[in-house]
């Protein structure tokens, strides 16, 4: 009876099927009696060598021959059989026959005895049948259609199994990999990270690069999981290389509420995205060295961008060290959430261009203050004048003599080519803000743009997308072009729409130039679960008493009919105030700092670099300094502590 599936289609019992003709091996009768020969003749060797070997120890034992010419017949005896197994085994039993001719001298020497000669067929049977089962399987054909077993290869040579790939299908592939090398691999979630090394003066990055389809070939990936990347410090006869067998990693939504990110108040880096092989990446807000840092985000609609950009937002929320302001020309439909809570705000393109003004205002009026500010130092010295503002530095207020915190300004422009192209801002907007993001991070504001392009087309002038790109996080865009003017060598145009291993869409994917220095690899953004939620909790920073002041006094002007171009142009009459103690030592140990110098040459320079800075304060503060062992004098010659050999 015919059996069904469960589909209702009938299924033929295995016999019933016509199975496909198969044509069984014919071998000549000449080739068959060749074969059946050269096994017998196979089976025969051990045979032939113990017969031979007791029939030479009986006439050994029979004529005495003594043992010189005892030796040279055994020699003659044994290497028959030796050459028989040659031709038949393709190996030489060395061991046997050293055996075999042992057991010849000492007959010849002592005679031959019942004792021995059981000795010698017991031990030679017992020997001979491991080769008699390796010649059984030899000359017995396999199964129809099971293929013979192939040799294992051996693995026994030291390498890791990314490196011993590398080397059989890699090196010898691409001309790209030659006289290349895979360090010791890291294994990672779902793949691996190791270090190619490469020859001096022969190995080439870009050309390893463009060779990636030959790697994912090898490793039996697709292209798209292989990252090739420089390396740090920089040398173009190595690369990273990191291979993940799966995109889940990307594809899994990590949120900042989990991840607990924050920003370090000293450094100014928090942690913003990760990596494709599941390492953190990190954006810096302001450096230890140089105040506030600039940046970009750009993508397509739907790719993420806008999701990232209120991971920053509310990253610089719950930092004290910053206060935030939202500027959206898109009359603030972009960012409601985010926007309602910035401590400065502006919206559509009239109102953004007027918070432009006010910012680049307070900036001036910060840096004028900046520059005869009072501080103490890390030695609890006075000093005189900052030479930019690291967001929350204490300073002493100008009329109460308090100290207070100075806080880093975060401003968010989204839809900045809105601002930038409009027929009647526009062009006055893009002339100020290139002009200000060169020199605010002194001053502790910071620019953060938003686009869907980097192109001319959108962001309007070359200086002003210079300047901005300073973290940079490029997303799936439509453009191929100009992503490596903002410092990314890899196109964001060709990052996919949708995760294979899951076929959600990829929003959040994108490249990241940052201070973890991997323009090259896949990251993907940290998400807010509760954007509300998080905007409901109390700013972290404070605007101090004088950043207030300063735009209060701005929108005073603008009421009055001052334009922002006036109101720029105010100022408080700048002056030099006397360098104080604290100044002339910094300054002295500056100086020192590469080396040391003779007297007078020492008080010239100080005098060039301190206006208004007597010879008694100079030599007040190289005393005090030698007092305190931060100087040494001896005789005309001045020298730091710490560069004495």
């Amino acid at each position: 009876m015919t059996e069904q599936s469960d589909d209702g289609l009938d299924l033929v019992p295995p016999s019933d099927v016509e199975q496909p003709f198969e044509r069984s091996p014919f071998k000549p009768p000449i080739r068959r009696f060749y074969d059946s020969r050269k096994q017998a003749l196979a089976n025969l060797v051990p045979l032939m060598l113990l017969g031979g070997a007791h029939g030479t120890g009986w006439l050994f034992h029979t004529t005495q021959p003594g043992i010189v010419w005892g030796f040279c017949w055994a020699v003659a005896l044994v290497m028959l059989p030796v050459i028989l197994v040659m031709r038949t085994d393709g190996r030489v039993w060395w061991g046997s026959a050293a055996a075999v001719l042992a057991w010849l001298l000492t007959a010849a020497a002592m005679g031959l005895s019942d004792v021995q000669a059981f000795m010698l067929w017991t031990a030679g049977l017992v020997r001979s049948v491991p080769y008699w089962r390796a010649h059984q399987r030899r000359y017995t054909p396999q199964p129809p259609g099971e293929p013979e077993p192939e040799p294992e290869e051996d693995e026994d040579d030291g390498l890791e199994p990314e490196q011993r790939t590398w080397e059989q299908d890699v090196v010898p592939n691409n001309p790209a990999y030659a006289s290349t090398r895979l360090d010791i691999p890291e294994h990672l979630p779902g793949g691996f990270t190791a270090l190619i090394i490469g020859k001096k003066g022969k190995t080439d990055f870009e050309k390893m690069l463009a060779g990636k389809r030959t790697i994912s070939s090898a490793y039996g990936t697709t292209v798209r999981l292989v990252g090739v990347e420089e390396v740090s410090p920089p040398n173009d006869s190595r690369a990273r290389l990191t291979i993940i067998d799966r995109d889940d990693l990307l594809a899994h939504t990590r949120f900042l509420e989990d991840d607990e990110a924050a920003i370090d108040p000293v450094t100014g880096i928090a942690r913003v995205a990760y990596f494709y092989d599941s390492k953190p990446a990190h954006a810096q807000f302001y450096t230890p060295t140089g105040g506030m840092q600039m940046g970009l985000i750009f993508g397509r609609t739907e790719c993420g961008k806008t999701r990232y950009a209120e991971t920053k937002f509310l990253l610089a929320h719950q930092c004290d060290t910053l206060v935030t302001a939202v500027l959206d020309a898109q009359d603030g439909q972009s960012m409601p959430e985010c926007l309602q809570v910035a401590q400065i705000r502006a919206v559509g393109v009239e109102g953004v261009f007027q918070c432009l003004g006010k910012l680049l205002y307070a900036s001036r009026r910060r840096s004028q203050f900046l520059g005869r500010a009072k501080w103490i130092d890390e030695r609890g010295r006075e000093r005189t004048g900052k030479q930019f503002l690291l967001p929350g530095s204490e300073l002493i207020h100008p009329r109460t003599g308090d100290v207070f915190r100075m806080p880093g300004v975060w401003s968010l422009f989204d839809e900045l080519p809105l601002l930038l192209k409009d027929p009647e801002f526009g062009k006055e907007a893009v002339r100020m803000l290139a002009a200000g993001v060169a020199t605010m991070r002194k001053t502790g504001f910071g620019v953060e743009g938003v686009a869907q392009n980097v192109g001319l087309d959108y962001l309007v002038d070359q200086g002003l997308r210079s300047n901005l790109a300073g973290n940079v996080a490029g997303f799936r865009t439509r453009s191929n072009d100009d992503h490596g003017m903002v410092g990314l060598p890899a196109d964001p145009s060709k990052l996919e729409e949708f995760f294979v291993s899951t076929g959600k869409s990829t929003a959040g994917l994108c490249y990241l130039n940052g201070p973890d220095a991997r323009p090259r690899a896949k990251a993907r953004g940290l998400l807010a679960r509760d954007v509300y939620g998080l905007t409901q909790q109390p700013p972290a920073g404070e605007l101090d008493e004088l950043t207030t002041g300063f735009l209060d006094d701005y929108d005073r002007m603008m009421k009055r009919g001052r334009t922002g171009v006036e109101a720029l142009a105010q100022g408080e009459p700048g002056h030099s105030p006397p360098p104080t103690q604290g100044d002339v030592e910094a300054a002295i140990e500056e100086t020192l700092h590469d080396g040391a110098l003779p007297v007078d040459q020492l008080i010239a320079r100080i005098g060039g670099r301190i206006a208004d800075c007597t010879y008694g304060q100079i030599e007040t503060a190289l005393r005090a300094l030698e007092r305190a062992e931060r100087i040494s004098r001896r005789g005309d010659l001045c020298q730091r502590v710490d560069d004495r050999t």
